[in-house]
């Protein structure tokens, strides 16, 4: 790569072509990207978006550097106009400056969802919100760690907050599985070993009436392959012993005519009911065309379709099968919730 002549001070940032970042940003979105190491000349290593990779910049950064970058550039290579810069000294925090903000963001997430620290583990997990460049995510991953045991690891709360930020998911097994009425699912299987920390963590079962499963499936659709993230939740044996067995089923996959698409499914003994979303009314009234033929597969499949809607909404900051996992590990025992 050429050097980068000086371009005064709302400097430039160009990052490396990356197809899958570029489809998540928009020209006039400001991101915030942190700076993980120097390499030769004005190239540095950097985190956006959960996404570790090499970018230039004609100002000199330090690692531990925070910025705030507007994206004014998709076409060749990525461009940000650096817009705020936040210099992590490196220096250890002590107890005051690591309050206000990061300590508030601790102290109510873990007060909401009944969670405990002693003094010397808050201060550990307010030093590592405060250098987060997603804050309220890493104190979200904290709050996870907890809930299953985990000591509250600095890499592990890294890769919780890129998994929150659409970091890639690992397929939970090596074949596709059907959903079908009536029958048991393998799908809720020990973690596998070859997962990413985050999913492994995600996976975490808590022993509970509930047991899980997130990963991604590989499905082929109208002849193209199609990665669908997809979180699972059954009810355990003792408990479909004394009432109908409930599943709930929450996919999110990308298409290049519809878009996002995202889906919930829940059951009920032979009772289904199904949600489906987009982000744009366009798609959604494309996919009301198709209500009727997926009311009588499902029926074909089994099942007594109560409730098949459609909505638009925009996408969530975190995907809603991460999202459904993550809720699940922070609220234990609750079923409705869940189910």
């Amino acid at each position: 790569m050429s050097a980068l002549p000086p371009i005064g001070a709302a400097s430039s940032v160009l990052l490396q072509p990356d197809a899958a970042l570029a489809d998540r940003l928009a020209l006039g979105q400001v991101v915030r990207a942190q700076v993980l190491e120097r390499q030769d000349g004005n190239r540095y290593l950097m985190r956006i978006l959960g996404q570790t990779l090499v970018a230039e910049s004609a100002v000199a950064l330090k690692p531990g550097d925070v910025f705030q970058g507007r994206v004014v550039g998709l076409k060749d290579r990525i461009e940000l106009e650096r817009v705020e810069t936040q210099p992590d000294t490196g220096a250890e925090a002590t107890p005051a400056s690591v309050g206000g903000r990061a300590a508030g963001l601790v102290d109510e997430l873990f007060r909401r969802y009944r969670a405990t620290l002693d003094p010397r583990e808050a201060q550990a997990l307010e030093r590592l919100v405060a250098r987060s460049a997603r804050p309220e995510r890493a104190a979200l991953a904290g709050l996870v760690l907890r809930k299953v045991g985990l000591p509250l690891d600095a890499d592990l709360i890294e890769a919780l907050v890129a998994a929150f930020d659409g970091g890639a998911l690992a397929p939970i097994g090596d074949t596709a599985f059907e959903l079908q009425s009536g029958t048991e699912s393998d799908v809720v299987a020990p973690v596998a070993a070859h997962w990413p920390p985050a999913q492994r963590v995600l996976n975490a079962q808590g022993g509970g009436a509930v047991a899980h499963r997130l990963g991604v499936l590989a499905l082929e659709l109208d002849g193209r392959l199609v990665e669908v993230e997809l979180a699972l939740f059954e009810e355990s044996e003792e408990r479909q012993k004394t009432s109908l067995r409930h599943r709930k089923l929450v996919i999110a996959f990308d298409t290049e005519t519809l878009g996002r698409v995202q889906a919930r499914a829940l059951t009920a003994g032979e009772h289904v009911r199904v949600a489906l979303a987009t982000e744009s009314s366009a798609a959604t009234n494309a996919l009301l065309r198709y209500g009727e033929g997926l009311s009588r597969a499902l029926g074909a499949a089994g099942w007594q379709v109560d409730e098949l809607s459609h909505e638009t909404r925009p996408r969530p900051p975190i995907s809603a099968p991460v999202h459904a996992a993550v809720e699940h590990l922070i609220t234990p025992g609750s079923i409705d919730r869940i189910l």
